[in-house]
């Protein structure tokens, strides 16, 4: 790519910084563990950074539209480094508090919501418009990293160096990764502290409003929901459960169902989705990835084999990336840029606000009727998804055209949608 410096310095630090929040997240949730031995301390650890993820996508998601881009980033590192100075006093002073690490993982689990909307909107300012489908790719293998290697290293360097030892590395890691955002920040607007509780909720009224009225980004969040919505619990309850309370199989083997995912993740974000794009037009590639997504659910509804439903489930993973990858295009580009922070915040708050309620209702139907047909129902869900999918408002079109004559397309396909908004009035 391109006059890409900047990306590749932003996606270092994101890399870095993705890493150190799960990798946090898991250390500081096995020390309430081991401290407590209270499974609901544990949960409440995952669940604070779960609910200050969705409180920060729906409040703050105009933050990246109303100030420099760069500067957010880089303040919210300022922050996470302050938890980690922070989580070391208490280790040290011997003053553990479950309910101070609850508030600190929540912190960070707000912070990320902050940047995760931010660092998705500020990929076309860094790269050509006709190298943002390529950008995003490679913003998926960073991510895909980040997300996987997080809780490895972390539970692997509980084992090795200890807790202390985990937020010793976490400040290295945020530290090196500020340094890196330093060399990359551009002095061009500063962060402004004048917001105030009206601007909060009006600003987050408009991201909601843009996203009802722009029909595209609307049907969009609806899919990405019912991906959410039944491919979460199955990774989080549905596989626990049938490895272990079905099948009678070691929970070891749930890791590697899980592993199985992620490597589909890591290898299509490599490689495989830019072949797949390559040679399907955008809508077809989409619709293959809705249907690969789907193999899982039908696999382990109909075998038992771990071989086979490992292979289904690194299928899935694999068309998990085709699905982001071309869909991410068109809020990257066709969006206008004031606005593109916050309907993307907008749109993974109703992607998201729903997860605690999929994960219980997914507890409730494994208990009520046989796994095989729960499987089977969630996959259909998704597979429904691959036949609207080609029906989206102006989706085929969007996907069609290339960067640059996608960039603020919005604006001709949506009329008035975007006249007088408060962002450019500002």
């Amino acid at each position: 790519m391109r006059n890409a410096k900047s990306f590749y310095y932003f996606q270092a630090a994101t890399l870095l910084n993705l890493v150190m929040y799960y990798f946090m997240q898991i250390s500081m949730a096995w020390w309430c563990l081991k401290e407590t031995g209270s499974a609901a301390a544990f949960a409440s650890i995952l669940g604070a950074a779960t609910v200050a993820n969705i409180i920060s996508y729906l409040f703050f998601g105009w933050v990246g539209d109303e100030y420099d881009k760069k500067k957010v980033i880089l303040y919210c590192h300022y922050v996470s480094l302050t938890v980690g100075v922070t989580l070391i006093y208490i280790y040290t002073e011997d003053g553990f508090s479950e309910y101070i690490i609850t508030v600190l993982v929540g912190i960070l689990g707000f912070l990320n919501g902050l940047k995760g909307p931010i660092q998705n909107s500020i990929v076309p300012e860094l790269v050509e418009p006709d190298d943002v489908k390529e950008a995003i790719r490679l913003a998926s293998v960073y991510n895909a990293v980040g997300t996987l290697g997080g809780p490895i290293l972390g539970a692997l360097f509980i084992d090795t160096i200890g807790y202390v030892g985990n937020i010793v590395f976490y400040i290295i890691i945020t530290l090196c990764a500020v340094v890196i955002l330093v060399a990359a920040v551009r002095n061009k607007g500063d962060i402004d502290v004048k917001s105030s509780r009206r601007r909060l909720i009006t600003e987050a009224i408009v991201g909601i409003k843009l996203l009802i009225r722009v029909r595209t980004e609307l049907v969009l969040s609806i899919l990405t929901l019912v991906v959410s919505f039944t491919l979460m619990p199955l990774l989080i309850i549905v596989l626990p459960y049938w490895v272990i309370q079905h099948m009678n199989y070691p929970t070891s083997v749930v890791g590697l169902l899980e592993g199985a995912f992620g490597v589909g993740v890591l290898l299509s974000s490599i490689f495989i989705a830019k072949i797949v794009t390559k040679y399907l037009s955008g809508i077809s590639a989409v619709e293959l990835g809705f249907f690969l997504l789907s193999i899982p659910f039908f696999s382990i509804s109909i075998f038992d084999g771990i071989i086979i439903n490992s292979i289904a489930l690194m299928v899935s993973g694999v068309g998990f990336v085709i699905i982001n990858v071309n869909l991410s295009v068109t809020k990257a580009l066709a969006v206008p840029v004031a606005y593109r922070n916050k309907i993307g915040a907008a749109a993974l708050f109703i992607g998201k606000s729903f997860n605690p309620l999929a994960i219980i209702l997914a507890g409730i139907l494994i208990e009520a009727m046989p796994i095989g047909s729960f499987m089977m129902i969630y996959g259909l869900a998704i597979l429904g998804c691959m036949f609207v999918v080609k029906h989206v408002p102006h989706l085929s079109y969007l996907l069609s055209i290339d960067g640059s004559e996608a960039n603020d397309k919005y604006r001709a396909l949506y009329p008035g949608v975007f006249d007088a908004m408060p962002s450019e009035r500002i």
